[in-house]
């Protein structure tokens, strides 16, 4: 293997001789380096096959077994190998390969075991944590107080395991913890709260006040002789701070102002029935403003306190008022450089506006990765560091915008601790203490990435199916689709692969979308229903830090539209649109000729129908009235003769029947609000049954319960009527049944009746007498462009049939 690196050394790496450099203008090698058993920093194996340098300068080197990386400035190997125990570590075999991609990245490959990726950059965030077996790493517990001492020295308080002394210059832990036995220790195993004043005192809170002697490295509190001697406050202490008149304030089951001076302490409670005391206890942040105000926070609201009065101003979430506390549990409190105060809760980040006294409000919608505010540090670009149940998050309050950081950005875990974070004041460095752990690092040295990845589209679908093109989609400028092919959608990818899942995107449809669409983590973009046209895809992508390269990527798009949104197909329609103009003026003509053909055809009818019931009215009413007047003159001529008088007045009184009956038809005939199918349906049974009630015959009459109430004509009405009726009254004369039934079925606008008796029959085709009456009942349905259909044979009985199409008026 052959590699220059940046600094122009050439490196040979041989089969069995280990690693060179070559000097090339003496063409001589001036070192070696070889593995040595007895030497864990010396090179992992002698066969290199592959080299390469990272962005930091080193060099790595593939072996057999795994690979070494080489520090120029140490001249020492860092050996790795396959561990089944860690998948973190490198596949399983030999490295054959070795690659480093744009963004820096470095890719091995196996013989066997897949690839490997490597960031040899190191994490944003530093991580001091509990390793077992490590007396220089943290004791066990969690980390629920930090602070650097005027010497450099980091203590960082446990909950479970006393305080760990961290020696920044040489790594060396010291612990201390609780001792029963020693009265000089710690009264408590757990240490929450640890203040360094300004005259180099060093207070630890616990299970009351700790104050460290440090020529000893003893502890003075509450519970010994040391403690009792300087009347430390005995109630717990879960927050420590100095105001500017040099007093120890210390917030636990009570507010205590302790006067190391003269020894003396103010305490102030919780009293319920004093709405100017403390808002409740414990007290678990206690802070004073540059103005040299006091606050302090409890679970139940952030108290302000007046030194003049004594008294507490409250703080407290408001459910309907927007601008109160977004929640009362307060967990940190922070003036920045502009002298705005901050307040930390268990739900939101809140700005607090002195003037109004009202508070802004950030939750996740703004920005924050979770609600829960630990802690709040600021640092000389007046940015904002906030640990949450959500990661580690920095805010900018100039442009409210928040850069949100995770586990693989190095912090210990995504949950931080109450009271765990800290800021140098002698470097700035920023403290984090979370349940694995702390994180230590320098707002300045937190650079994101400034690779810009390249955005390429790797997918086009048609109706959610992949599409094959004759070029690959990421190479394509233009596409074509038919304005049938509305459905589709396009997937794309920014090519940094340090951790791919926190890559941002957003697209935009020119000619559709009126602005970008930020989409997240999500790769695709479907769109649907597009009208026919030109657009342009255009999509971009950030790196994994959230640096946007907008340059993007971007395709062509041509929907070809149908034939009749094509510009000739337009023309035409603008012509076939006059001629219908003039076409609709004509039939406007037409059809108002039409409607006075049918005014007087409509005219005409009327006459016919006056007509037919002035005939109806002379022809037969007059009959009637005739035969009645002639039986009236022979009854009288038969007066002598009972018994025929009483034939004649028979004959008399089935007249007038018959005539009133007629007239009754007539009227029935001639009123237009009988001229519905259900109407006719119930006239029919009414007339039916009257006439079969004066006989012996036995009857049926099927009608439905319920018939549509169809409108019709007065001509449909009557003749169908009269063909029944006539039907009915051959069966009473004639028939000699003894049996009939009549059956009416309206389905789909038809109308079927069909009326049949068990009596002696006939042979239609041979009847005389009675044949005009059949020949007017089929002439009568066929003027209403219906059918009549007769079956008979002798002593098998009739069945008629009508049917007709319901014609709606």
């Amino acid at each position: 293997a052959l590699h220059e690196d940046s600094r122009g050394t050439f490196w040979l790496g041989t089969a069995r001789s280990g690693l060179m450099i070559f000097d090339r203008n003496n063409e001589q090698v001036t070192h070696h380096f070889q593995h040595d058993p007895r030497d864990s920093t010396s090179l992992l194996d002698d066969e290199v096959v592959g080299i390469c340098e990272d962005v930091t300068g080193a060099l790595w080197l593939a072996n057999r077994g795994g690979v070494s990386r080489y520090d120029p400035a140490t001249g020492k190997f860092l050996r790795f190998r396959h561990d089944p125990k860690n998948p973190a570590s490198i596949s399983y075999g030999n490295c054959t390969r070795m690659y480093r991609d744009r963004s820096g990245l470095i890719w091995f490959a196996t013989d066997g075991s897949g690839l490997s990726k490597l960031d040899p950059r190191p994490p944003k965030f530093a991580h001091l944590k509990h390793e077992a077996g490590n007396r220089n790493g943290l004791s066990l517990g969690l980390p629920k107080a930090i602070w650097e001492d005027r010497d450099g020295d980091l203590w960082i308080g446990m909950i479970s395991s006393g305080v760990n002394r961290v020696n920044r210059r040489t790594g060396e832990i010291t612990r201390y913890s609780h001792n029963p036995a020693a009265p000089r220790t710690l009264n408590a195993t757990d240490v929450v709260a640890i203040y360094e004043d300004r005259e180099g005192i060093l207070w630890l809170g616990s299970q009351g006040l700790n104050r460290f002697d440090r020529e000893h490295e003893t502890f003075a509190n509450p519970h010994n002789d040391e403690g009792r001697r300087l009347a430390l406050p005995r109630h717990t202490a879960d927050a420590i701070c100095q105001d500017q008149e040099g007093k120890i304030w210390v917030g636990g089951n009570a507010l205590s102002m302790y006067d190391k001076q003269t020894l003396q302490t103010i305490t102030y409670e919780h009293q319920p029935d004093d709405p100017t005391s403390l808002s409740s206890i414990p007290v678990t942040v206690v802070y004073q403003d540059r103005q040299g105000v006091l606050w302090a926070g409890t679970p139940h609201g952030l108290n302000k306190l007046n030194r003049a009065s004594q008294n507490f101003t409250h703080y407290f979430h408001e459910p309907a008022n927007p601008n109160s506390l977004s929640n009362d549990y307060i967990k940190s409190i922070f003036e920045d450089r502009d002298g705005n105060l901050w307040i930390g809760t268990s739900d939101g980040l809140n700005r607090l506006d002195p003037a109004r006294e009202s508070f802004i409000r950030y939750h996740e919608k703004e920005g924050l990765p979770n609600t829960f505010i630990y802690g709040i540090l600021g640092d000389d670009q007046g940015k904002l560091w906030l640990s949450t149940n959500g990661g580690l998050s920095k805010f900018d309050p100039a442009a409210g915008t928040f850069r949100n950081y995770a586990l693989k950005d190095g912090l210990q875990s995504r949950e931080f601790n109450t009271g765990a974070f800290h800021r140098s004041k002698r470097t700035g460095e920023m403290f984090f203490g979370g349940i694995n752990g702390v994180n230590l690092f320098h707002p300045d040295s937190v650079k994101d990435s400034s690779f810009l990845p390249p955005i390429v589209l790797t997918d086009f679908k048609k109706f959610d199916l992949p599409v094959k093109l004759d070029i690959d989609i990421a190479n394509a400028i233009k596409l074509k689709l038919d304005y049938e092919e509305n459905v589709f959608s396009f997937e794309f990818a920014a090519l940094d692969y340090t951790h791919p899942e926190k890559n941002q995107y957003a697209y935009m449809l020119e000619g559709f979308d009126k602005d970008w669409v930020y989409c997240g983590e999500r790769r695709f973009a479907r769109y649907t229903n597009l009208n026919p046209g030109d657009y342009t895809f255009r999509v971009k992508g950030t790196n994994h830090d959230g640096a946007w390269n907008p340059r993007g990527a971007a395709l062509r798009i041509a929907i070809v539209p149908p034939f009749w949104m094509t510009w000739w197909f337009k023309i035409l329609t603008v012509a076939a649109t006059l001629a219908a103009v003039a076409g609709a003026a004509k039939y406007v003509s037409v059809r108002k000729f039409k409607q006075r053909l049918e005014a007087i055809e409509r005219q005409q009818a009327l006459s016919r129908e006056r007509e037919r019931i002035s005939k109806d009215m002379h022809d037969e009413l007059g009959a009637n009235l005739t035969k009645i007047a002639i039986l009236g003159e022979l009854a009288q001529q038969n007066l002598a003769n009972p018994q025929k008088l009483r034939s004649d007045l028979q004959k008399i009184s089935a007249t007038a029947r018959a005539t009133i009956d007629s007239m009754s038809e007539i009227i029935w005939a001639i009123n237009p609000k009988n001229n519905s199918l259900d109407n006719l349906a119930a006239y029919l049974r009414k007339c039916a049954a009257d006439c079969f009630e004066l006989t012996a015959i036995n009857y049926r009459l099927h009608f439905p319960e319920a018939v549509p109430g169809h409108p019709i004509s007065a001509e449909f009405r009557r003749h169908v009527f009269l063909v029944v009726k006539e039907a009915i009254h051959n069966i009473v004369k004639h028939a000699r049944a003894t049996e009939a039934e009549v059956q009416l079925i309206s389905c789909d606008h038809t109308l079927e009746i069909s009326i049949r008796d068990n009596g002696q029959g006939f042979v239609p085709e041979t009847v005389n007498g009675c044949g005009n009456g059949l020949r007017n009942m089929s002439k009568r349905m066929a003027d209403v462009g219906g059918e009549f259909e007769i079956q008979s044979q002798p002593n098998e009985g009739t069945q008629v049939r009508i049917w007709a199409k319901i014609k709606c008026v």
